[in-house]
């Protein structure tokens, strides 16, 4: 996992002569393939277990500071037998769906417009 890090540039170089000194490391967990929020206790507090990383990187990571879940918006459907996923690619400027039963991975909601073919 790649780590990001917090550094601060100084006026003066230390003893090895770098401006540069990491004050803080943060451990990416991108790409975040699948989440799930877990309240162990029902207290509100949660916390996310989540698939990060991918082949031989991949792990399972569980976050336990930091972490919220806002809804930002809620959608009701009626008369749906299912919801899928769908893969899109860009194609010469045009976006281009894939078969949902080929590709499972992706839900396209984009400022609250449906894409629907």
């Amino acid at each position: 996992m790649f780590c990001h890090k917090l550094i601060k540039l100084n006026l003066q170089p230390d003893a090895k002569g770098s401006y540069v000194e990491v004050l803080e490391r943060y451990i990416n967990l991108g790409p975040i393939v699948y989440f799930y929020v877990v309240d162990l206790e029902r207290q509100g507090q949660g916390l996310v277990v989540t698939c990060s990383g991918a082949y031989k990187d991949g792990s399972l990571r569980i976050v336990r500071n930091g972490i919220g879940i806002n809804e930002q918006a809620s959608v009701e459907l009626q008369g749906n037998l299912r919801v899928m996923g769908i893969g899109i690619k860009v194609k010469l400027g045009k976006l281009i769906p894939y078969h949902p039963d080929k590709v499972r991975e992706k839900l396209l909601i984009t400022q609250c417009t449906w894409l629907r073919t």
